[in-house]
C-alpha cells in the first residue's frame, strides 16, 4: 500500500491558483506579430488514440495557438531501454516545414545575421546573438542562467494537469503518436511493477510546467546573409519555452470517478486511506535537457513534483516552441 501525502490537494490547489492568476503575465514581450491566444488545453495533435480519449482537465492555462508542444516527442526513461533523443533546436535554426516540430532534421545552414533575443522575465534578459548557431545559442542560455534576471524571476507555473481513463495498458502505445518507444517503455515499467489481479481501472495523467521563454526579434534583413537561399517552405525557430513534464499511470480497483476525486479534491479521501490499498501509481518526470525521465512509485512523488518540478540544477527542457515562415514571418501551425 502506498502511504499518501495528505498535502497533495493543497499543493494542487495552490499551484493551480498561482498558475491561473499569472497566466496573463507569462506572454513574451510585445513584438511585430499578433500572437493570439486560446484558453482551452493544448490540442491533441501530439497524442492520439484509435478510440477517443476523454480528458478530464484539473488545471488548464491560457496558451498561444502558435505554440507547438514538443515536450513528449523525444523523451526516454532513465536506466531503461528507451533513451531520450532531444532535437537540436535553437533560436534562428531553419528547417523544412515537413520536419519542423517533428524530427527537426535536415537543418538549412548558412551564415546568418545577428538576432536580438530576450526572455519573458518581468525584468527581461536581452542579448544579441551575433552568429546564430547551436553553440552560440547555448552560450546565450548559460548567460541567462547566471544572470540576476534569472535568479529573481518567478518559479515555473503549472500549465496543464489532466487525466483520462484508458481501457488497458496496450492502449498506451497509441497515446503518444510521435514517441511510441516512450509509450512502450511506460507500459513495460508499469507491467513490471503492478499485480493486475486487483486492477479494474487504468488512468493516464499528464502534467506540464512552463518555466521561462526565449524569443527572437524578426531580423529586418532576414535570417540568412546569403540572399540566394530560397526561402520557400522554410521555417525558423522563433521562440522556445523551457519547462518540465510528468506522465503517470494509476492502476486501481476504484472507479475512475474516485481517482478523479482523489486528484481534484483530496479532502474526499482524507482519513480513508484504506480504500487505496489496491491503488498504485507509476510516475515519469523530466526537467533535464537530456530528456531521460526518472521513475517514481508513490503519490508523495507526485506531490513533490507539483511543488518542485525541477531537479536540482535543472532549468527545464524545451516543452513548447514556435516557428515562423522565412518568406513572410507568419506563424507555422
Amino acid at each position: 500500500m502506498n502511504i499518501i501525502n495528505k498535502g497533495l490537494a493543497t499543493a494542487i490547489s495552490c499551484v493551480a491558483c498561482l498558475a491561473i492568476v499569472s497566466c496573463s503575465n507569462d506572454e513574451p514581450m510585445p513584438n511585430k506579430i499578433n500572437d493570439e491566444t486560446i484558453s482551452e488545453s493544448i490540442e491533441d495533435s501530439y497524442m492520439s488514440n484509435t478510440n477517443t480519449v476523454v480528458w478530464d482537465t484539473i488545471v488548464s492555462n491560457q496558451l498561444s495557438k502558435n505554440e507547438i508542444f514538443i515536450g513528449s516527442r523525444y523523451l526516454g526513461i532513465q536506466n531503461w531501454n528507451c533513451i531520450g533523443n532531444p532535437a537540436d533546436i535553437y533560436l534562428g535554426a531553419v528547417f523544412p516545414e515537413s520536419t519542423f516540430g517533428n524530427n527537426f532534421d535536415r537543418e538549412v545552414t548558412g551564415s546568418k545575421n545577428p538576432i536580438l533575443a530576450y526572455t519573458d522575465f518581468s525584468d527581461p534578459f536581452i542579448s544579441t546573438i551575433e552568429n546564430p548557431s547551436g553553440a552560440n545559442y547555448n552560450k546565450f542560455i548559460k548567460q541567462i542562467i547566471r544572470s540576476d534576471e534569472y535568479t529573481t524571476t518567478k518559479k515555473p507555473q503549472l500549465n496543464l494537469f489532466r487525466i483520462a481513463n484508458i481501457s488497458n495498458l496496450d492502449s498506451l502505445r497509441n497515446l503518444f503518436k510521435y514517441n511510441k518507444d516512450f509509450a512502450k517503455a511506460i507500459q513495460e515499467v508499469v507491467e513490471q511493477d503492478k499485480n493486475f489481479d486487483d486492477v479494474n481501472n487504468w488512468t493516464i495523467g499528464e502534467i506540464i510546467f512552463k518555466g521561462f521563454n526565449v524569443t527572437m526579434d524578426i531580423p529586418e534583413t532576414g535570417i540568412f546573409i546569403n540572399k540566394d537561399i530560397s526561402e520557400k517552405g522554410l521555417v525558423y525557430v522563433r521562440s522556445i519555452t523551457y519547462g518540465a513534464t510528468a506522465y503517470f499511470v494509476i492502476g486501481s480497483d476504484l472507479p475512475f470517478s474516485d481517482i478523479k476525486g482523489l486528484l481534484s479534491n483530496w479532502s474526499a479521501f482524507d482519513g480513508d486511506e484504506n480504500k487505496l490499498k489496491n491503488t498504485s501509481i507509476t510516475i515519469f518526470t523530466n526537467s533535464s535537457l537530456g530528456q531521460n525521465a526518472t521513475i517514481h512509485h508513490s503519490f508523495e512523488s507526485l506531490h513533490h513534483f507539483l511543488n518542485n518540478p525541477y531537479d536540482e540544477d535543472d532549468y527545464g527542457y524545451p516543452v513548447y516552441c514556435t516557428g515562423c515562415y522565412l518568406e513572410d514571418n507568419s506563424f507555422f501551425h
